[in-house]
């Protein structure tokens, strides 16, 4: 299965304590997103990970050094 292209993912707080974010839901949050399809065969399975960073400003290069070391 070719992987798809989910980044960035779309990030929707709610006022009942949700923060979610959703990587298959980009047509609910913007009109022009593309379509994520994702065909699964039977036994198959799919597993989404994600970093949420909470800080202070940080360059371009700290986020990616940030980015690089969760995704090794």
């Amino acid at each position: 299965m070719e992987k798809p292209v989910l980044y960035p993912a779309w990030s929707h707080a709610r006022g009942y304590c949700l923060f979610a974010v959703n990587n298959l839901g980009g047509r609910d949050m913007y009109e022009d997103a593309e379509d994520v399809n994702i065909h699964l065969s039977e036994g198959e399975s799919i597993f989404f990970t994600h970093l949420v960073v909470i800080g202070g400003e940080m360059s371009d290069p700290e986020l990616n050094q940030i980015f690089e070391n969760f995704n090794n």
